[in-house]
């Protein structure tokens, strides 16, 4: 495991928002995506995070019984299967590290769930929506759209024949979401 990796499991891994949707929604069966709450709700309360931990929001805008989405937020945790080869984790923890140390994660429900769809209008990303789930945005720091990933582009089959994304695709997909850090200006031959 590279250091990167050891200091974002260390500080807790990714942020994802819900934390614990079936506590919200204990009547339902849920694990990733708030079905009973307002998603509004949710995309406020994870901007506000991503705010304060600098850090971009990426919203994962899907279903419960989509297993892409599962499948992503699962590889976006840095989860292997028991069999994986020790490349295979380290890649899965060089993702996960990246993603925990730039991304807060937003799970919107956009079937069920009252004010997915107005996540997407009110942010601009409408009009990159493809009518297809999992789909992958982000938002600067006002919640308004930036980017989409697409992340079919990395869908594959592992070693048992599971449908899987290449890890490593996704870490270069991501990579591209993060804006360069900000060039501090000194006055002094700045140009």
């Amino acid at each position: 495991m590279s250091t990167l990796a050891a200091l974002a499991i260390a500080a807790g891994g990714l942020i994802s928002i819900p934390e614990d949707a079936q506590a919200l929604c204990p009547a339902m069966r849920v694990r990733l995506y708030a079905e009973c709450m307002d998603q509004r709700t949710l995309f406020v309360e994870a901007l506000v995070r991503a705010r304060a931990e600098e850090k971009v929001l990426l919203v994962n805008f899907g279903a419960e019984w989509c297993i892409w989405c599962h499948l992503l937020d699962a590889e976006l945790h840095g989860e292997v299967s028991a069999s994986a080869t020790e490349a295979e984790q380290a890649v899965a923890a060089e993702l996960a590290a990246f993603a925990a140390e730039h991304f807060v994660v937003v799970h919107i429900e956009g079937q069920e769930a009252e004010g997915g769809v107005d996540v997407l209008e009110a942010t601009g990303a409408m009009t990159a929506f493809a009518n297809a789930i999992p789909f992958v945005f982000t938002v600067d720091a006002q919640g308004r759209f930036l980017e989409a990933l697409y992340p079919e582009r990395a869908e594959m089959e592992d070693a048992q024949g599971r449908p899987a994304h290449d890890r490593a695709v996704l870490l270069e997909m991501l990579q591209e979401l993060v804006p360069p850090p900000a060039v501090e200006r000194t006055g002094l031959n700045d140009g």
